[in-house]
């Protein structure tokens, strides 16, 4: 079973602001649970900015997922890959829901960081984050490449 648990918070109208180069992440949190991970560090904190101040955070779960750091059978390993593939379908719909009613949203996969913590919150994995709110400043369409840029067809 997937399902969503929602946490509001209150939104503090106040902007996100990009960490400058001169501002450094502490030691302790460097060398944490991913010893090769500082380079990331910052966005994750940024991540955790913006997650603070939204005012609806949707956390996904999957209640039946296996763990993260077991060995899978090949059985095991085609249900993660399906479920996987059915929760990223759920969320691409929630946040084209989201634009659809004005709200800006925020897909948020880097909770790695804190993915123990998280999950035995939650009770079960956490696969993803999506924070919802009223965007401070319009965002435009990016470019799109052409299909038969993108697309290889194969007969």
């Amino acid at each position: 079973m997937i399902w969503l648990k929602l946490q509001g918070k209150k939104s503090g109208g106040k902007k996100c602001r990009k960490r400058s180069k001169t501002e450094e992440v502490s030691e302790n949190t460097k060398t944490c649970r991913f010893p090769d991970s500082s380079p990331y560090i910052t966005g994750a904190e940024h991540t955790l900015q913006i997650m603070r101040q939204a005012p609806v955070v949707i956390f996904v779960v999957n209640e039946i997922a296996a763990s993260f750091d077991k060995i899978l059978t090949m059985d095991e390993r085609v249900s993660e890959i399906c479920n996987a593939q059915s929760i990223g379908a759920a969320i691409e719909n929630m946040t084209l829901t989201a634009t659809e009613l004005g709200l800006g949203s925020l897909w948020i996969c880097d909770t790695f960081f804190a993915q123990k913590e998280l999950s035995e919150w939650l009770n079960g994995e956490l696969y993803a984050a999506l924070a919802v709110g009223y965007a401070e400043e319009k965002t435009c369409a990016r470019p799109r490449k052409k299909p038969e840029n993108t697309i290889e067809w194969r007969l």
